[in-house]
């Protein structure tokens, strides 16, 4: 799960974290990035495809305040851990 939003009318907040669920433990984890690690723009409203054969996860869509563009994150060169 990528992002989202929060709302209350007064304030809204964009989100560009990301959680994995870990299927044999049946827990929900935070990916965390190394300092400097580029990361997706926050948005609401994306969509996620993943290809395995190019170790790459494909963000497309979303909102911003505005349309954002699709972006590739590299599982090779751009890392991140599990929390």
């Amino acid at each position: 799960v990528f992002g989202g939003f929060f709302d209350n009318l007064r304030d809204v907040k964009y989100y560009n974290d990301a959680h994995v669920f870990d299927l044999s433990l049946y827990q929900w984890h935070k990916l965390v990035t190394a300092p400097g690690d580029p990361v997706p723009q926050p948005r609401s409203g994306c969509s996620l495809a993943a290809d395995p054969a190019a170790g790459a996860v494909f963000l497309y869509g979303g909102y911003y305040k505005k349309k954002v563009a699709m972006q590739q994150f590299d599982s090779h060169k751009d890392k991140a851990a599990v929390e």
